[in-house]
């Protein structure tokens, strides 16, 4: 498979990752202004699903708590979505560092939502990611990639861990 048609399935893969992020943008759940904790509906399965995620990712990264809680929470929200998810095992599939499956979706996230990813962010990011791919039964290779969507540069590989 040529790198453009690596790029291709990854482009469709943000384009879905998009309309996800859309809709839970419309249910008022993705927003970066800061300053208030993580809003969810309590009667909603996925977002009891959130709430765990939010505390046992706190507590393994006590660095980013509050970050989580306030101007990271539309990241938090976006990257412990399913499709997030698959998007980074698609890319790590392909050999990609995790965040290249979902690098182009964040990025287009945040010019939506008028805020231009920090340094700060980006490290948030490979936070959750590790956070999502060690939760899934991966654990980070001994070398990074390239990623091919700025402002990413490069990103850590995982591999999956034998049974």
């Amino acid at each position: 498979m040529t790198n453009q048609e690596l790029q291709e399935q990854i482009n469709t893969l943000s384009q879905q990752q998009l309309a996800l992020a859309k809709a839970v943008n419309q249910l008022g759940t993705l927003s970066s202004n800061g300053g208030t904790p993580l809003e969810v509906d309590p009667h909603s399965e996925s977002s009891e699903d959130i709430i765990s995620a939010l505390q046992d990712f706190t507590t393994r990264s006590r660095n980013y708590k509050s970050y989580a809680r306030t101007r990271g929470r539309w990241l938090f929200r976006f990257l412990t979505s399913p499709a997030a998810l698959d998007s980074m095992r698609a890319a790590t599939a392909k050999g990609l560092p995790a965040v290249a499956g979902i690098a182009e979706s964040v990025v287009q996230l945040s010019v939506r939502g008028g805020n231009e990813l920090t340094a700060v962010d980006r490290q948030f990011i490979g936070s959750i990611v590790r956070y999502r791919m060690e939760a899934i039964g991966y654990r980070k290779a001994e070398k990074k990639g390239p990623i091919p969507f700025q402002p990413f540069t490069q990103g850590q590989l995982y591999q999956q861990i034998a049974n």
